[in-house]
């Protein structure tokens, strides 16, 4: 999981410090950075997929909209990340990163990588080193017993590790375990019922943004995890709708949901375009946990759509089944209700200065009134009766 993010001349976050402290909720007013955090990060664990200029292509977005052009911000075109991570091993063992990335754009506007580092924070050793040498950037990778191998004069246009080779890892191992992790890692964005409905990839092991890739998740899962999610849905819902299927058009390829819904004159199914858009944006976020494996999952407005009196069971689930998936969740929201059910440590609160426009970050657990608070109050109550604790 990620425990910190630093970022530098990226929109509002200038030297931004964000705790994380296992599944995180970030809170601030409208405008505060919550968006610019998981765009952030979204473009950190996309590097290891996809070139940076791709990235941005996707959102609709160009390299001028990532920078900060706040006073103070750097003059220079370039956007820099320190991150710092602990993740699983296979042997239980846990693996303490830091990783540093710098991302610049050319002349022609094209993105590139100006410098990659990969730290072992329990050793102190450099695991993957780019970095500028004159006028070229030399790639170093260092296995376990401090072996170093130097590559000549490289270019890259994303994360160093997406070129890392798979049968690298028995003598890397680490950078295996970090890659790895990252691949299983992806962004939801904002939750868009509309395009949840139907999709046309055969296979998927990713939601997709927006989640438009709903129906393909479900209809990939193996049986275990198909009745593990009805199960999980079913138990939010009350038992009122016991399966969600994808079903697949063989003439045309579509595949559609279908849900079932428990009702007092017996079982009855409802094809994709009748279900809830609540129920989507449900099923969703339970499929995205439930077909991944250990990785970090990013979602925008998490609430949208769905009715409080599910909150308590939604944050119980997700604590369920992210420590069984070693999944970690970060997401955005604006409903005190939801955070009710939330530790102050995994409450990230969001406040841009009104004068300089800079983002900083909080965690809840560290403000002293916070901690008057919560001997009677619940974190969604300090936050709605106390606004301003963050505004």
């Amino acid at each position: 999981m990620i425990t910190l993010l630093r970022t530098d001349n990226f929109k509002s976050l200038l030297g931004t410090e964000v705790p994380f402290a296992g599944n995180t909720m970030i809170v601030g007013d409208n405008a505060s950075g919550k968006s610019s955090v998981l765009l952030a990060l979204d473009l950190l664990i996309s590097s290891v997929r996809t070139d940076f200029s791709s990235f941005l292509e996707e959102l609709g977005l160009v390299f001028s909209d990532l920078l900060s052009h706040l006073s103070g911000s750097s003059a220079q075109e370039q956007i820099c990340f320190h991150s710092e991570w602990q993740l699983p091993r296979s042997d239980s063992s846990t693996l303490s990163l830091s990783w540093e990335l710098e991302v610049a754009a050319s002349p022609d506007g094209s993105l590139f990588l100006r410098r990659e580092e990969i730290t072992d924070l329990d050793s102190g050793a450099a695991l993957l080193s780019f970095s500028p040498d004159g006028q070229s950037r030399i790639l170093k990778l260092s296995d376990r017993a401090g072996h170093t191998v130097t590559y000549p004069p490289l270019a890259f246009m994303s994360s160093a590790l997406k070129y890392l080779a798979p049968q690298l890892a028995d003598s890397l191992p680490e950078l295996a375990v970090f890659r790895e992790y990252l691949l299983h890692s992806f962004s939801c964005g904002i939750l868009s019922p509309s395009g949840m409905r139907h999709s046309r990839v055969a296979q998927t092991a990713m939601p997709g943004r927006g989640g438009v890739l709903l129906p393909s998740l479900i209809r990939s899962m193996d049986p275990q995890s198909r009745r593990s999610l009805n199960e999980r849905i079913s138990r939010i819902l009350d038992g009122r709708i016991s399966e969600i299927d994808a079903l697949k058009d063989e003439y045309t390829g579509q595949i559609s949901l279908e849900t079932v819904e428990e009702l007092g004159a017996g079982k009855v199914r409802f094809a994709s375009g009748n279900i809830s858009d609540g129920v989507l944006r449900l099923a969703a976020i339970l499929a995205v946990c439930e077909g991944s494996g250990p990785g970090l999952v990013l979602v925008d407005e998490i609430e949208n759509g769905i009715h409080y009196v599910h909150s308590e069971e939604l944050i119980n689930l997700l604590r369920e089944v992210c420590a069984e998936k070693h999944l970690q969740v970060v997401a955005a929201t604006h409903n005190t209700v939801l955070l009710d059910f939330v530790e102050p440590e995994s409450i990230v609160l969001l406040h841009r200065h009104p004068r300089t426009g800079v983002t900083s970050a909080t965690s809840m657990a560290g403000l002293t009134q916070v901690k008057e608070l919560e001997e009677f109050m619940f974190p969604g109550e300090i936050l709605l009766n106390n606004p301003e604790i963050y505004i």
